[in-house]
């Protein structure tokens, strides 16, 4: 049987979920014939769904190698990597991504959260910074940011951005409340520091606590 038969048989198994029996087809099929790459994909995609990241990895970085112009190899070695929790080479690949395309949202979206989970926060707010630059009336970006900004207590610019969400969607319940609700919590917060008289009132807190908002 030659590679191709091969590979299609394997394509069958792996669509009826018999991810162990494509792999045992596929393995042959790339003695066969070491350039095919649809063979190495579809290998990569079945050992993603026994959990075996290692040898999907491998898979991925050798068509990396056959093609490396093809975004679509990289990107899903970014998300093994993620499996695997090693963020910083999901980054890389997500960074070498953007430099492919600098206008796709789903690699600097991916890439914000990878930074999030390394507590690179001020690179995530750089990429959804780029985000809303590239996409400015999608709430969900500045919902985003907000809670990063958060978590390095820029309190004022979460706020903004918390606003922003609200003013882009009000007619989405689910976020209008969840951005009322991070807008009130901030705002809170700035009135018990303040009663407690540990930080200064600012005009841009005092405008604030006096918004409309927080009277709903």
């Amino acid at each position: 049987m030659d590679a191709e038969t091969l590979c299609e048989e394997a394509y069958v198994k792996y669509e009826s979920k018999d991810y162990f029996g494509a792999i045992e087809d596929l393995n042959i099929a790339i003695i066969l014939d070491p350039s095919e790459d649809f063979c190495y994909w579809l290998r990569a995609i079945s050992k993603e769904e026994i959990k075996d990241y290692a040898g999907a990895l491998e898979d991925f970085t050798k068509l990396i190698g056959i093609d490396p112009d093809d975004e679509a190899y990289y990107f899903r070695r970014a998300r093994v990597f993620e499996k695997m929790k090693n963020y910083i080479a999901a980054i890389d690949d997500f960074t070498k991504l953007i430099g492919m395309d600098s206008t796709d949202e789903l690699y600097y979206y991916a890439r914000a959260e990878n930074r999030e989970d390394i507590i690179d926060y001020i690179g995530a707010l750089e990429d959804f910074s780029a985000l809303i630059e590239l996409d400015p009336d999608n709430a969900d970006y500045y919902y985003r940011r907000a809670k990063v900004k958060e978590k390095i207590k820029a309190y004022e610019g979460a706020i903004t951005d918390y606003l922003e969400c609200m003013k882009l969607d009000p007619t989405e319940r689910w976020h209008y409340n969840r951005c009322l609700e991070e807008a009130r919590k901030r705002l809170k917060d700035f009135q018990d520091r303040l009663l407690n008289n540990l930080m200064p009132i600012t005009s841009f807190q005092l405008s604030l606590i006096f918004a409309d908002i927080y009277a709903n």
